[in-house]
């Protein structure tokens, strides 16, 4: 077997593993997920699963971090950013709160696990869009503070939709209500920009 058939056969298993977790995790939390469990569905042997991933956390991170990624990248695209989104308007939120709605059983399994901040992978679009803008309009500001400023936006935003999230996004706060909180909890930096 020549080594591009090799690396191709790797990448479709190593996608069909991320496939399997990401299934399993609709049903089960990762806790009650095992290795012998992901290689019985993927048809695969123990030190094929260990060829690619250290543990099942270290694949459920790798899973959740792509699926987050794939997912926002996706919303980046269809939301048109240079021409009409930006997170500071009612509108662009809303608009990606019935994005996340949409996708929530993804969303509550990776809310589930945040645990710390700042978000920094898959998030870069996020980050273009709050704090380049800024960073031009505020150049006094270092790195340093500009990365508290978008701590601060991330982890009230990440909350807020963490209890949506837990409430199965039922509360009687629809998208548009829901928003205005997230506009309300920004730090005053960010919605005077």
């Amino acid at each position: 077997m020549n080594e591009e058939t090799h690396n191709k056969k790797w990448q479709i298993t190593h996608r069909k593993i991320q496939e399997i977790v990401f299934h399993l995790l609709k049903e089960h939390p990762i806790k009650e997920i095992s290795v012998s469990q992901v290689c019985k569905k993927a048809n695969i042997n123990r030190s094929t699963f260990y060829d690619h991933f250290e543990d099942i956390y270290e694949l459920f991170d790798v899973t959740q971090l792509n699926k987050r990624k794939e997912l926002f990248e996706s919303f980046i695209k269809q939301s048109n950013p240079r021409d009409k989104f930006n997170f500071y308007d009612l509108q662009s939120l809303t608009q990606f709160l019935t994005f996340i709605k949409e996708n929530g059983w993804i969303y509550s399994i990776v809310l589930k696990s945040r645990q710390d901040f700042p978000i920094t992978e898959g998030f870069e679009e996020l980050y273009k869009v709050l704090i380049n803008p800024l960073k031009k309009k505020r150049p006094e500001l270092t790195d340093n503070e500009l990365a508290y400023y978008f701590i601060a936006f991330q982890s009230s935003f990440t909350f807020i939709l963490k209890r949506w999230s837990d409430n199965d996004y039922q509360e009687k706060e629809k998208e548009k209500e829901i928003a205005a909180i997230l506009i309300n909890s920004m730090p005053l930096i960010l919605k005077n920009k």
